[in-house]
């Protein structure tokens, strides 16, 4: 089906791609959400206008115009789902391949049931659960009955364990996989890689059990860690697959055509369409940026040096004179005299819920430890606690902080629309 672009989201693979196999004339891309503008003889399941989000073989050396990175998108039918009406283009856009890479993982690499059993053993490890893959693999583990485990960054554990991991563990720690063994009692079997490097293998290897598992990475395995351990079985994933034809890439990446994993996209898609309606499944925190197919260049740069994916605070002024990107702020809660300086804040227009409030500054909950520092500090918290609230929005797993007169200068330059 002939699907009109409205966002694209970018990934690691979108670099990869680009730096190691060269496929010129192609077009790039993995995921996007749009309209519906044509359909097939052969589709059922959607029909001309609807919103829809879709898994693209972006730079696929087969099929040139496969990619996502255009006006118009050739989306399949059976790797696209609906949008709900309450969610945007730009957070449907971060679905597409995330969700198919975790539900390839869990359900045919790890060949776990679509439903854990009480008598079975529910723990499943999630290595890189702050990645889009691993967000999306610890809620459809926890909508399965499972109970994931994830690894992370200290400053991650909290958005994770309100998304439905039991547990969270610092992969800085040199003991991490002895400690998620021990927290397991020995009984984990089943691990997903996330990172895929031979540290986060050798630590997935660590957290298994002495009765061994399964482990599966999205990149190829190290070798050497694989037979490490002989009572563990080691697979990788290329989402790729999911669209049943042979992938012609060079080196461990490329697969051979496979009908099955084409059968598995097609039930699965479908039951990931139907966790995103009921809310089990939310977007990542993702950065949205302005600039539309010209800006993809500079965000392919941005992910080969790390500078995307940090999600930004977000600042909304009551009456904003736009949208847009502020520099140089610095904020006064009225009731102190205290400045604090922000380099950046991205401007929105104010929901319905915040229309109070001058300013409301919003902290995606992987930055909680920086908004209880915040919080804590006697200079917001004294005086200036009459004019706070806070509040937990869960379905965008965030924590925005209001204050009801608050004084906005950007570059010296007072910006409140209802400032004297």
């Amino acid at each position: 089906m002939l699907c009109k672009v409205a966002a694209v989201a970018l990934n690691p693979a979108d670099a990869k791609l680009i730096d190691e196999f060269q496929s010129p004339g192609c077009i790039g891309g993995q995921d996007f959400a749009g309209h519906v503008v044509r359909v097939g003889e052969g589709v059922k399941r959607f029909k001309r206008g609807d919103r829809v989000f879709g898994f693209t073989f972006g730079l696929n050396p087969d099929d040139r115009a496969s990619g996502a990175f255009s006006e118009y998108a050739a989306a399949t039918e059976d790797l696209s789902c609906r949008i709900p009406s309450s969610m945007s283009f730009e957070e449907a856009s971060t679905f597409g391949l995330s969700v198919g890479t975790a539900g390839f993982s869990l359900f045919r690499s790890l060949a776990l049931p679509t439903h854990a059993s009480p008598t079975e053993d529910c723990f499943v490890l999630v290595a890189g659960g702050a990645t889009a893959s691993g967000i999306a693999a610890i809620q459809i583990l926890k909508a399965s009955g499972f109970m994931p485990v994830a690894t992370c960054s200290p400053s991650n554990m909290q958005m994770l364990m309100a998304l439905g991991a039991v547990a969270t563990f610092d992969y800085h720690s040199e003991t991490c996989g002895a400690e998620i063994r021990n927290y397991t009692e020995n009984t984990l079997r089943h691990a997903l890689d996330c990172i895929a490097t031979s540290e986060t293998q050798r630590m997935c290897y660590d957290a298994i059990g002495t009765a061994g598992g399964k482990y599966t990475a999205l990149n190829p395995p190290s070798t050497v860690v694989k037979y490490s351990r002989r009572d563990i079985y080691a697979d990788s994933v290329v989402a790729w697959s999911l669209f049943g034809d042979a992938v012609r890439l060079a080196g461990t990446i490329g697969r051979p055509a496979s009908h099955l994993d084409r059968i598995f996209a097609s039930t699965f898609y479908p039951h990931a369409e139907d966790m995103i309606e009921k809310r089990l499944l939310k977007p990542p925190p993702c950065e949205v940026r302005p600039g539309g197919l010209e800006a993809i260049e500079k965000g392919i740069e941005d992910l080969r040096n790390g500078r995307l994916g940090t999600t930004e605070k977000r600042a909304c002024l009551r009456k904003p004179s736009g949208n847009g990107i502020m520099r140089n702020i610095c904020l006064w809660p009225s009731a102190s005299s205290r400045k604090h300086n922000i380099k950046k804040f991205a401007v929105i227009r104010p929901s319905w819920k915040i229309e109070e409030f001058d300013l409301v500054i919003e902290y995606w909950l992987h930055d909680l430890n920086e908004l209880k520092n915040l919080i804590s500090d006697p200079e917001w918290t004294g005086r200036a606690a009459k004019d706070q609230a806070l509040w937990v929005d869960t379905d965008k797993a965030s924590v925005q902080i209001g204050y009801e007169t608050l004084y906005l200068e950007e570059d010296g330059k007072i910006v409140n629309t209802e400032q004297k």
